[in-house]
C-alpha cells in the first residue's frame, strides 16, 4: 500500500499549502491534578489529552514550558521556524534535501540526500513504519483528511498520532525530512501517511 500511494505521489502534482503548528506543551504534575483530578497513570492515560491542551489554552492551569514551531506547506516543500529563533529550515520533499538558514551567521548548510542517507536521516520508502507497538484507536476526519489513530508509548509517555494517507500523497517524502529533523520524528511513523495531529 505505502509502494502504490509513494507512486500516486511520484505521478501526479503536489498541491497541499498550508500551515502546521508544532506546540510542545510541558506540565507538572499539579496542573494535571488539576484537570484530570489524579496523577494515577492509568487515570491520566484515559483521559482525553485534547481536553489538557484546551484547559492551557483558557489559562485554567499554568504550563511549566510551550514550544511552538511553524511548518509552512507549499506542495513538497516546506519552511521550519522555531519560535523566538532566528535559524530556519527549508525542506525539498522532491530533492530530500534540507537546507539550514542561518542568518546571523550568514551561512546557509546543505544536506544532501547523500550526506543525510549516510547520517541515516532519511528512511527507505520500502521500509514501512516504525514497530513501536502502536495500537489502532480509531479512524476520524481533521482538518478535512481522513486520517487513523495510533496510541504507544514513547519517553515514557503515551502519544496519539493522528495520520492521512491523502496528505502524504500530496507532499510526497517531505514528512520523512521533517520527521528526521524533528526530536518527535518516530511519533510520526507509526503507521501509514503523514501526521495530522499528534498528542503525548
Amino acid at each position: 500500500v505505502r509502494e502504490s500511494v509513494a507512486a500516486a505521489a511520484d505521478a501526479a502534482p503536489a498541491d497541499f499549502e498550508g500551515t502546521m503548528q508544532q506546540v510542545v506543551i510541558s506540565l507538572g504534575s499539579d496542573a494535571v491534578r488539576q484537570v484530570v483530578g489524579s496523577t494515577d497513570l492509568e487515570t491520566v492515560l484515559a483521559f482525553s489529552p485534547d481536553r489538557l491542551i484546551e484547559a492551557v489554552h483558557k489559562g485554567e492551569i499554568q504550563a511549566d514550558s510551550i514550544l511552538k514551531s511553524t511548518l509552512e506547506i507549499d506542495g513538497r516543500k516546506g519552511r521550519l521556524q522555531t519560535e523566538g529563533q532566528a535559524d530556519y529550515s527549508i525542506m525539498d520533499g522532491e530533492q530530500m534535501a534540507t537546507h539550514v538558514v542561518a542568518p546571523e551567521d550568514r551561512m546557509i548548510m546543505t544536506m544532501d540526500p547523500a550526506k543525510m542517507a549516510a547520517a541515516g536521516l532519511v528512511k527507505s520508502k520500502a521500509s514501512g513504519p516504525v514497530d513501536m507497538g502502536a495500537e489502532k484507536v480509531g479512524e476520524r476526519e481533521i482538518r478535512g483528511f481522513d486520517t487513523t489513530g495510533y496510541r504507544f508509548e514513547f519517553m515514557g509517555n503515551i502519544a496519539t498520532a493522528w495520520l492521512s494517507e491523502d496528505l502524504e500523497a500530496q507532499t510526497g517524502g517531505f514528512f520523512d525530512i521533517w520527521s528526521a529533523l524533528n526530536p518527535l520524528g518516530p511519533v510520526m511513523e507509526v503507521g501509514e501517511g503523514a501526521p495530522v495531529r499528534t498528542v503525548m
